[in-house]
């Protein structure tokens, strides 16, 4: 019940890399990005969950940024939510403010939930700014040593559909 509030409620929506980012080195690299898309500024959008896994025998770091400068990013609409666009063509990022670190090993999958469970982080939430320019969370990756193949994906919620 809710008394003049929000009593939200999403699925989960996935941003994904569909093939392994191959050739990962000790660099932090963008795995996945999502922001706002231009036409839905005012949604309210929150990460839920870093999901990866390593395709190589290698181990990971994983980070989530937000609002890391990216290098050669491209956008699309994620195909269940047209209110939230992501990139996966980004080569390099930097900046940014880490909001969570992980670890994958190459014995098993790694999965940092952001929400505990029947609840939502309003600082995870996704802006923008008066200027129309979104906010944008990007799981980095880069390996302890060598270089690694790696695959992932960033679930959120939308509570404006």
């Amino acid at each position: 019940m809710s008394e003049g509030g929000i009593e939200p409620a999403s699925i989960d929506h996935v941003a994904q890399r569909t093939t392994s980012l191959t050739g990962v080195g000790t660099t932090l690299v963008p795995l996945v990005s999502i922001r706002l898309a231009s036409t839905a500024l005012g949604a309210i959008v929150l990460p839920s969950a870093v999901k990866v896994i390593p395709t190589s025998a290698d181990n990971f770091e994983i980070q989530l940024v937000k609002n890391a400068t990216l290098t050669g990013a491209s956008y699309s609409a994620v195909a269940s939510d047209a209110n939230v666009e992501f990139d996966v063509s980004s080569t390099a990022m930097s900046g940014g403010t880490i909001v969570q670190i992980d670890y994958a090993a190459s014995s098993n999958q790694g999965t940092t939930p952001l929400n505990p469970i029947a609840a939502f982080n309003w600082d995870y939430q996704l802006g923008a700014s008066l200027a129309g320019t979104s906010d944008v969370y990007t799981i980095g990756v880069k390996t302890f040593t060598g270089t690694g193949d790696i695959i992932g994906s960033l679930t959120f919620y939308d509570l404006t559909q």
